[in-house]
Order: C-alpha cells, then structure tokens, then sequence
C-alpha cells in the first residue's frame, strides 16, 4: 500500500510564483510588440521600395512623375489617370497597371488614426517625395534618408525623394 504525501506550499511561495509569472509574460509580451514595430517598419520601407519601382514605370511612359493630390497621394488613376490612387487598391490609369495594389500602412488595420504613406511632386513632374512614419524612431535609416532628401521633416519620417535625373 502506497501512502500519498501531498505538498503545500506557503503563502510566500505562492505569491513569489505568480510575481515571477507576471514579470515573465510582461518582458515577453514587451519584445513580442517591440518585434512587431521593428516587423512593420521594414514593411513600410518595402512598401516604399516599391512604390518607387512603379514611379519609375510611370516615369518611362509620361516622362515625368505623377501628380500628387492636397492630400499628399498619387493622382494618377482612373480612366484618364488623375484621379487620386486609393490605398490597397489596383494602381492604374486606364493603360497601363503600375501596380497590383498601392500598399497601405500595415498599422491602419490596426490604428486608423497612424497616418498612411504620404506622396507629394513637383509641379512640373520632376521630382518627388514618398514617406512614411516609422514605429522606431531611432530607426538609423531616418537620418540617412533625411539628408538625402532635405526637407522639415519629422524625427521618425522615412522619406525617399527622387528626381528625373537620379
């Protein structure tokens, strides 16, 4: 016959347990969101990177850069292709597709006041200005992309600018 001894444990202990599972969800649950900035961040510099790869499609067709609406979007769609682009949505202009969809940023899902990308041209189309507001605004690519593309920016805007001759 088997006797059963079951173990108790004190009042201390049990508080020291459940102290050591809080703080251990907390710091998890801290690098779980901090993972998932640093995850968006570069989604929104991939996002960008595309963008600019169909500026310059549009560049080879009309010889310069799209317009851009008060708003700071692409005026480039529609039938006649100035009507402003809508975010996850085909950008074309009735002729040609620049792109499947004009990606969105990933936090809107999740926060529609986080401002969306921002596009701004030159009046004559020779230049512009894409950015979008990083997460991480000690992100060092920030800085970098500032000086290139001098402006009054803000601490966490990554902005890429181009010009018809670069």
């Amino acid at each position: 016959m088997m006797i059963k001894k079951s173990v108790r444990l004190t009042r201390s202990e049990i508080v020291t347990i459940i102290l050591t599972l809080i703080m251990v969800t907390a710091v998890s649950w801290f690098n779980l969101e901090k993972s998932r900035r640093l995850q968006r961040d570069l989604s929104r510099k991939t996002d960008l990177d595309r963008i600019i790869k169909a500026m310059g499609y549009y560049y080879q067709v009309y010889n310069s850069y799209p317009a851009s609406s008060d708003n700071y979007k692409i005026s480039a769609c529609g039938s006649e292709g100035k009507s402003e682009c809508i975010a996850n949505q085909k950008w074309e202009d009735g002729e040609v597709i620049y792109l499947d969809y004009l990606p969105v940023d990933p936090k809107t899902f999740i926060d529609s006041r986080w401002p969306d990308y921002g596009y701004r041209a030159e009046a004559t189309g020779s230049s512009f200005w894409l950015w979008a507001y990083l997460e991480n605004g000690e992100d060092s690519d920030i800085i970098s992309a500032q000086e290139k593309c001098p402006g009054n920016w803000q601490k966490n805007q990554y902005v890429v600018c181009k010009t018809a001759t670069q």
